[in-house]
């Protein structure tokens, strides 16, 4: 009930209709659905924890995409994400949040700005979404600066992004990757509130977030990039400013075969403003990850391993992860089986899972 009631709401911002004919409303309605692409995921899990044998089936994560286009150069997006509430006298249940929610403007009219566009509203942040397009992984959890709560994925703001020079080719879209194709890069960069997509502006303070990424070699590698992405502003929290900053760099290659990344990252503070010391100080980190994953296309099977690690300038908190498994595709889904040890603060986390990720 809740989905159809958010979907009605959504459609009479963006689409109003008049409730006096009937025909044109259903002719609206055809329209709106024709110019309409509908998309999903899932992300379903066996846990079987092996300190202490405890084992349950899980919904990791949902999500739920309309988007539609206006006209030539606008259109929007509404994205569902569904997940299970692990606090308070709620948990257990599942909970409806909205990731994203924008309008979309692309000025292909203007030769300077082909193959760039904007974002407004609750929008894509510069840096996770092009991870993401890079680590095939989501199904496992987080991405390394988000999963250590550096950073968000989504907020409310406005974005510009766009490729640097002209598309990759047909064979490097359909076989390697269909994202993130500007022959020589891409670029993005940003305005936000800074508490990201699941909290509210704790103060007047803004976080601006910027990517540059760099493909050398586009004829000869052209699954090679460097990325350079920083974040800056202030923690969101109504206590005195709580700076925050980050730095990463990102190297990654892609190829039919293999992907291979590796980042590193210094930040002060993080974007929530809660990672201080006694006295309210923002605490200094500093971490990596690796990303590695050999494939074999006549069998669909895939071979990979993760492993990241951050530490604080309080001597007392880090964290860190490896996992390896072995995946096989199909459709658009993939199933993973993969064993993990997670080190939160010292406290050592092993497990098996699982996972079926569904997509459409």
């Amino acid at each position: 009930m809740k989905f159809f009631l958010l979907i009605l709401i959504f459609s009479s911002l963006f689409f109003p209709v008049r409730l006096g004919a009937q025909t044109t409303d259903t002719t609206s309605l055809a329209k709106i659905v024709s110019a309409s692409d509908i998309s999903g995921q899932w992300f379903l899990v066996y846990h079987y924890q092996l300190d202490n044998k405890a084992n349950a089936f899980q919904l990791k994560r949902g999500f739920f995409t309309i988007k539609t286009k206006l006209n030539s150069y606008l259109s929007t997006r509404y994205t569902q994400d569904i997940t299970m509430d692990s606090e308070g006298d709620d948990a257990g249940n599942i909970e409806i949040r909205i990731r994203y929610l924008y309008l979309k403007l692309v000025p292909h009219k203007f030769e300077v700005l082909k193959n760039t566009f904007f974002e407004f509203g609750l929008v894509h942040r510069p840096w996770l979404d092009f991870e993401q397009s890079i680590n095939n992984y989501r199904v496992q959890g987080k991405m390394f600066a988000e999963d250590f709560e550096i950073i968000n994925s989504a907020d409310l703001g406005l974005t510009y992004m766009g490729e640097l020079g002209k598309k990759m080719n047909n064979a490097y879209t359909r076989t390697v990757n269909p994202k993130s194709i500007g022959r020589y890069g891409s670029f993005a960069i940003g305005v936000y509130n800074g508490g990201g997509y699941h909290a509210f502006e704790q103060n007047r303070n803004k976080t601006f977030e910027t990517r540059l990424t760099v493909r050398p070699l586009p004829d000869f590698a052209p699954g090679l990039q460097f990325t350079y992405t920083n974040a800056f502003g202030s923690g969101n929290t109504t206590a005195p400013k709580v700076p925050f900053a980050m730095h990463l760099w990102y190297l990654s290659a892609e190829h039919t075969y293999f992907v291979g990344a590796v980042q590193y990252l210094r930040a002060t503070g993080n974007f929530s403003g809660n990672k201080v010391d006694i006295q309210g100080l923002p605490l200094k980190s500093m971490g990596y990850a690796l990303l590695g994953e050999l494939k074999s296309p006549q069998t669909n099977m895939a071979l990979f391993a993760r492993f990241s690690n951050l530490s604080f300038s309080d001597n007392h908190s880090a964290m860190s992860e490896l996992s390896s498994g072995i995946t096989y595709r199909f459709a658009k889904n993939k199933i993973v089986a993969y064993y993990t040890v997670r080190d939160d603060n010292y406290i050592k986390n092993t497990y098996l899972e699982l996972a079926l990720e569904i997509a459409f």
